[in-house]
């Protein structure tokens, strides 16, 4: 399963520039000196679009400025604020496009409501979604390193550190340190796990993960640490590692 999906893009009609311009003088342009309020303005009024992969169970939802028909939204990926993407009842790749709109938890909630929605119209009674845990590889590779505050989430880490054997520490920091994890033996990953797991836990616990928040405050419930699931540029920063939330709906 992709933790992210390109989106075809064409060149767009004269119209469809103007329109292009005109969104981007609202949102990219002024962020420079918008306010709050603005922003929540714009999000506010912004509607939420569905686009349907024909003929798979493939849907991303996007978030896009309102007066934007679903026609123009597929077609331009340019208009959107923020995406989301659900293959049959499992959501996952949460962005905000223009990040001075605020965090995935801030702008993504709507998104992941009309998601869960549909899976609960279809007769689903469950539905689950993965967490990127991106900045988990370099918050391990902090506390192995002591640069460490005196707060209690510091101890926190350094507690389960302490905890790790010898051996199995040397398996934790070579996974943190991995660019390129297929390089990482069966070995090294079976040792790092069980700990993985365990900082992972702590990582969310922390709040310190983008988009597991977002799951969260829409109800989710932490089953399980995924292993080499994440497939996206940055899973090296994670050990490759994603988190699994469940939904009762």
């Amino acid at each position: 399963m992709h933790a992210c999906r390109a989106t075809t893009s064409r060149i767009p009609s004269p119209s469809t520039t103007r329109t292009i311009l005109k969104v981007r003088q609202r949102i990219t342009v002024r962020s420079f000196f918008a306010s709050s309020t603005d922003h929540s303005k714009l999000l506010g009024t912004a509607q939420v679009h569905r686009l349907d992969d024909d003929g798979k169970q493939l849907h991303q939802y996007v978030i896009a400025a309102d007066g934007m028909d679903v026609d123009m939204v597929r077609k331009v990926p340019q208009l959107h604020l923020a995406r989301l993407w659900r293959e049959s009842n499992v959501l996952y790749g949460a962005k905000v496009v223009n990040s001075t709109l605020g965090s995935i938890h801030q702008v993504c909630g709507r998104l992941v409501e009309a998601a869960l929605q549909d899976v609960k119209d279809g007769g689903g009674k469950e539905a689950f979604a993965r967490s990127t845990l991106h900045g988990l590889s370099e918050w391990i590779l902090k506390g192995l390193g002591g640069n460490t505050n005196n707060s209690n989430d510091d101890a926190a880490l350094e507690t389960i550190l302490a905890s790790i054997g010898d051996s199995d520490v040397l398996a934790v920091e070579e996974l943190a340190k991995s660019g390129n994890l297929s390089k990482i033996s069966e070995e090294i990953y079976s040792q790092a796990q069980p700990h993985w797991d365990k900082l992972a836990v702590e990582f969310i616990k922390q709040g310190l993960g983008e988009e597991a928040p977002l799951y969260e405050a829409s109800g989710g419930v932490l089953k399980q640490i995924d292993h080499r699931a994440d497939n996206t540029d940055y899973s090296s920063s994670s050990g490759g590692a994603m988190a699994l939330y469940e939904f009762k709906l």
